[in-house]
């Protein structure tokens, strides 16, 4: 029964690992469902947004006492990105980043800004 439980598992990070986010329109990115699994975080969750190396990273909160952001996943699985990191990385909406799994979150590099049509914009 584990044998199964972890290839599953293995399968789930696999998938996982090539997974992309579009920052929206409020500045918030949306953790795809599968991989809030995988690291057990669900609405409520305190989690923390970091800058590393122009580089996002999303950590579940272990420790009250930090001086990184700390932020609520919602229902959705949405977090809003502060917005120093904003002004650091020159985010915009509509900007993709791609998601890596690592063994103490999630990683976002900033990947490239989506098609949007002139006329629909």
């Amino acid at each position: 029964m584990r044998e199964n439980y972890s290839l599953r598992e293995e399968s789930n990070k696999q998938t996982a690992k090539n997974t992309t986010c579009t920052l929206s329109k409020g500045y918030t990115i949306t953790i795809p469902k599968l991989i809030r699994e995988t690291l057990n975080l669900y609405c409520g969750h305190e989690i923390i947004i970091r800058l590393q190396s122009k580089e996002l990273v999303i950590q579940k909160l272990l420790y009250e006492d930090t001086l990184e952001n700390k932020m609520v996943l919602n229902n959705r699985g949405s977090v809003r990105i502060p917005q120093e990191f904003i002004k650091l990385l020159s985010l915009e909406r509509g900007d993709i980043f791609n998601l890596y799994l690592t063994n103490s979150g999630i990683l976002l590099k900033k990947s490239a800004k989506a098609y949007s049509h002139p006329i629909l914009a």
